[in-house]
């Protein structure tokens, strides 16, 4: 029995149409035949949970479109049509020398360079993983056009990791290639936070000079974002005596400062001071009143427990039943 319905058989069709004035000799023919394929794929691929119907049609047809990019003589729509290869080289993954040559990322170097984030998450996923592995083949004797022509394309995809909730795999591409300083340009007070994090978990797994690099720049995050204690634990895990008063001269707030000189006295870490600082300030980071503030915290009242009221009952109750 034939699974296919008849809107499929009408979309194979009609890919099917659009190859074959490709391959005609009407060169007039190309760009508007490689508008609806890019039109086709985008509006499937913002979905990813199945495999897109027209890169399924279109597997077969990968080496005639190939073939057809080559006979192109105009620029512009053969950029057009790289960028339209480059997505289909996804479905050749199973093909070990297509897979070599990793021609998703070939095609995307010589395509438009548009926004790659139009052809959906795992067209970006596809492109960060070959990325990383053309990266490692780049030596001194190729020439720097190739790096500068990938780091464009790497901005492209950090950019759409961090609007799209994708910050991990940002921190990833970035830690591949060497070039963790890049997030500076895209760190907000959105992510921030998730970014941080996820960076002081990676730091704990790499060597130590690696280590000091990616600290610094969490740092440098927190410190831009007013996070002093944070900054502050991180500054006495590097026992930087000179980056932990940068850090306490860069408090203005009052709160925030007494808290954050009470981390290098907790630790016997002493930082010197000028004489016109607060005089209980001044004892919080020389260590001198870390019992009575302990004292005063024990001594606390602790309120009692409130009671379940009567209405809280039933909700208590109905949640036992779900």
């Amino acid at each position: 029995m034939d699974s296919e319905s008849e809107e499929d058989k009408r979309l194979q069709e009609e890919l099917n149409m659009l190859v074959e004035k490709l391959c005609e000799k009407d060169e007039k023919l190309y760009h508007p035949a490689l508008e609806c394929l890019r039109d086709l794929i985008r509006t499937s691929t913002t979905s990813m949970t199945s495999v897109p119907k027209p890169l399924k049609y279109l597997r077969t047809h990968y080496n005639t479109i190939k073939e057809a990019y080559l006979r192109m003589k105009d620029p512009e729509v053969q950029k057009f049509c790289a960028d339209i290869i480059s997505v289909l080289a996804m479905t050749q993954l199973n093909d070990t020398d297509q897979a070599a040559e990793r021609e998703c990322l070939k095609y995307c170097l010589l395509g438009t360079k548009s926004d790659v984030g139009d052809w959906g998450h795992e067209y970006v996923r596809q492109l960060e993983s070959e990325i990383a592995e053309e990266w490692i083949l780049i030596t001194e004797e190729r020439n720097r056009a190739t790096k500068a022509q990938l780091l464009s394309i790497v901005d492209m995809i950090v950019s759409f990791d961090m609007s799209h909730n994708a910050e991990i795999q940002a921190c990833d591409l970035l830690m591949e290639i060497d070039e963790i300083d890049r997030l500076r340009d895209y760190i907000d007070a959105s992510n921030y936070s998730r970014v941080c994090l996820y960076l002081i978990s990676c730091a704990l797994y790499v060597d130590k000079p690696e280590y000091i690099k990616i600290i610094n720049l969490v740092l440098d995050f927190f410190l831009k974002f007013r996070e002093y204690t944070r900054a502050m634990c991180l500054a006495m895990n590097l026992n930087d005596v000179k980056l932990m008063t940068r850090i306490f001269e860069s408090c203005q707030d009052g709160g925030s400062k007494g808290e954050t000189s009470h981390y290098p006295g907790h630790c016997n870490r002493t930082l010197a001071r000028s004489p016109e600082e607060h005089s209980g300030t001044q004892e919080e980071l020389s260590n001198i009143d870390t019992k009575i503030s302990t004292r005063t915290l024990r001594q606390t009242p602790i309120l009692p427990p409130k009671k379940i009221q009567p209405w809280q009952k039933g909700i208590s109750t109905m949640s036992s039943w779900s």
